[in-house]
């Protein structure tokens, strides 16, 4: 496929769209493109980075609040269009399909207690639903600090946790998650009935197809 192929499924579908990005990927130019739109947020997909969330096993201890539980600059189910216009210095991005289901996710290096961080931003068709702060190196991040932090914010008095913990509350919750290695701690917003629908049935559910690496249609049909 040639650069004059691509520039035309760009114009016709967008940057972001996961047609103009699997045609990317499939590509065999070498030398593969930095731009920004064109980097993966991160080694591992969105449902690796979900999925931990809704494990329920005795090493994750359950804590609740009554405050607001709120991710940054960003309401639960903006649309990405809106704030993407509002955020552009973005750092990565990339979309995955999950039959019917695109999952976009949009990054942001800032920093935090000292530390780098990646603020990642998902969205289940085109809403957000799930925010995350990620540390690839956690080794110099204050895990204690972090987590009295959390307490401290939602109202929770300074009890013992595993290295895994998750502050529910009616509109979503926050899971910490820290494995010696890195850390994420992640937002999760439930109140949306579609989108929970389509996070248990058509993503989280055993045996679910795995996510598409390849356009729905051949390039000759597209163009």
């Amino acid at each position: 496929m040639n650069s004059l192929k691509l520039l035309f499924i760009r114009i016709l579908f967008g940057k972001f769209s996961f047609t103009y990005q699997h045609n990317y990927h499939l590509t065999k130019v070498t030398g593969k493109s930095r731009k920004k739109h064109l980097q993966g947020c991160s080694r591992i997909n969105g449902y690796g980075h979900l999925f931990p969330a809704f494990e329920f096993t005795r090493e994750i201890t359950h804590l609740s609040t009554r405050e607001n539980i709120a991710f940054q600059n960003i309401e639960p189910y903006e649309k990405f269009r809106k704030f993407v216009r509002k955020n552009r210095h973005y750092v990565s991005y990339d979309i995955e399909k999950y039959d019917s289901v695109y999952w976009k996710r949009i990054a942001y290096k800032e920093k935090m207690f000292n530390n780098r961080a990646k603020f990642i931003y998902h969205f289940i068709n085109d809403l957000f639903f799930f925010g995350e702060i990620f540390f690839s190196d956690a080794r110099t991040v204050d895990i204690d600090g972090m987590r009295k932090t959390l307490f401290e914010k939602y109202g929770i008095s300074d009890v013992k946790t595993k290295e895994k913990f998750r502050i529910n509350s009616p509109e979503a919750f926050v899971f910490f998650d820290y494995n010696g290695i890195n850390l994420s701690i992640k937002y999760v917003f439930t109140e949306d009935k579609t989108i929970n629908d389509i996070v248990a049935n058509q993503i989280m559910k055993p045996n679910s197809p795995t996510y598409q690496t390849v356009a729905e249609k051949p390039l000759e049909e597209i163009l």
